[in-house]
């Protein structure tokens, strides 16, 4: 489109419309220069250097192990050689953990088991929902297991944590978008679905949305404003197909569909939920196994949630019936309190006394483990950077800062892994019947 006070004769320079498009225009400009200088703000972070402990340790062997598998006149063959640092030391990256992670076979998902899928949904914003989905997406794959991170927040701020920002590198053909509208062209295929820039798009229809990230076992499938479009276009299936039972189910199982087909390739799907219980809400409900709703120490979140659950029971009344006849299980959901504020005091003690209620409230269904405000964590997600993927001194954080930080969320997302995700494969459930034992004879030696 021409600028308006360059048509000529069509419109006057000096008209109000031409003025107002042509100071948006120099706006909108100037925006995407700052959002490419922002994107480029952590360019001087490196990525996590892990000691050779460290990497034994998150595998399971030995230091001795590690130090022969890499020992320079016998190394082994699919092993990439370790990085120095300029002082002679060795030491490893995400990509060397990921490739013990895959000689050892760490992971806990057999083969021809389903991988597993989980979202962080919440009712409102502000409540840790996308810096958990970040964080828990570096953690699982630092414990080994392939990630998929799909954005479905049409805001898109996990996609620009993970290198993808919206509306200037990502496009709505780069999203679930099609998929979701069951536009033509849009198969549920891995040659459709992951991004090659080189694919033909009117054979295809998309270069893709499957896009790889930093770290070497987590995909992303990012998020535009286009989004809410796809609900909107949604939300009139929806409307169109009350008096058919196939297909409302249809609609409202969409993302289901692409979950499923999702989990042949990956061990864990991990969705950053949309801030509303829209149709892209129901969608997400009835396509996952687990919703893992964050609800913050604070009365206002508390409120917020206490909604969302009385919608969730309005649903179940209305479409119940039809939901019943598929024989599908519905998603269990887990409650994870966060913003627990220690910083003073009385803040303490508020904190302190929501998360009792919400303890209450949510019984067995809350996790134990509490997300905390943590200025560390805040200084990554400034950085479009995890706690799990920094080093010490990185944007000034001390070693102790660090460490304190990465060991109360690690607690916490290998909780979420512990009641959402082993609970799905055998060899999980051996490994938690094994720390239930081991608890029970630490009990009794006490």
């Amino acid at each position: 489109m021409e600028p308006l006070g360059e048509l000529g004769g069509k419109m006057s320079d000096i008209s109000q419309v031409s003025v107002l498009y042509n100071k948006l225009k120099d706006v909108e400009a100037k925006m995407g220069l700052a959002i490419r200088y922002a994107e480029t703000g952590s360019e001087g972070l490196q990525g996590r250097r892990y000691q050779i402990q460290e990497m034994a340790d998150l595998v399971g062997i030995s230091r001795a192990r590690v130090n022969q598998l890499y020992d320079e006149k016998n190394h082994h063959p699919t092993l990439t050689p370790l990085d120095r640092f300029e002082g002679g030391r060795r030491y490893g990256t995400a990509l060397h953990l990921a490739e013990l992670h895959t000689l050892f076979e760490t992971g806990l998902r057999s083969p021809g088991e389903e991988g597993a899928a989980i979202a962080f949904q919440t009712p409102k914003g502000g409540g840790y929902k996308t810096s958990s989905t970040l964080n828990a997406s570096y953690y699982c794959a630092e414990q080994g297991y392939r990630v998929c991170a799909i954005d479905l927040d049409p805001q898109g701020s996990l996609s620009a944590q993970l290198g993808m920002q919206p509306d200037l590198r990502v496009r709505a053909e780069d999203t679930l978008y099609g998929w979701l509208i069951e536009e033509e062209g849009y198969d549920l295929t891995w040659e459709s679905m992951v991004f090659d820039e080189t694919k033909d798009i009117e054979e295809f229809g998309t270069q893709g949305c499957i896009y790889p990230t930093r770290h070497p076992l987590i995909d992303v499938i990012p998020a535009t404003l286009a989004l809410d479009q796809a609900t909107l276009d949604m939300t009139v299936d929806l409307i169109r197909s009350q008096e058919d039972g196939r297909k409302l189910i249809r609609t409202l199982f969409r993302l289901n569909t692409i979950v499923r087909f999702l989990k042949t390739r990956y061990d864990i799907i991990i969705i950053d939920g949309t801030p509303s219980f829209s149709i892209s809400g129901l969608n997400i409900f009835f396509g996952v196994d687990t919703i893992v709703c964050p609800v913050a120490t604070e009365i206002t979140d508390i409120g917020a949630t206490r909604s969302f659950l009385r919608m969730i029971m309005e649903l179940l009344e209305q479409i119940g019936d039809a939901v019943e006849t598929l024989e599908k299980p519905l998603p269990e959901i887990l409650f994870m309190p966060t913003k627990f504020n220690a910083s003073t005091p009385s803040a303490k003690e508020r904190s302190k006394k929501n998360l009792m209620t919400i303890q209450m409230a949510a019984g067995q269904f809350v996790l134990e483990n509490v997300s905390e405000q943590n200025r560390a964590v805040a200084d990554c997600l400034d950085k479009y950077r995890s706690i799990f993927e920094i080093n010490t001194g990185d944007l000034g954080i001390d070693s102790r800062t660090l460490k304190d930080a990465r060991s109360t969320y690690a607690g916490l997302y290998q909780e979420v892994l512990e009641k959402a995700i082993f609970p799905r494969w055998a060899k999980g459930q051996e490994f938690l019947q094994g720390k239930q034992k081991k608890k029970r004879t630490k009990k009794a030696e006490a």
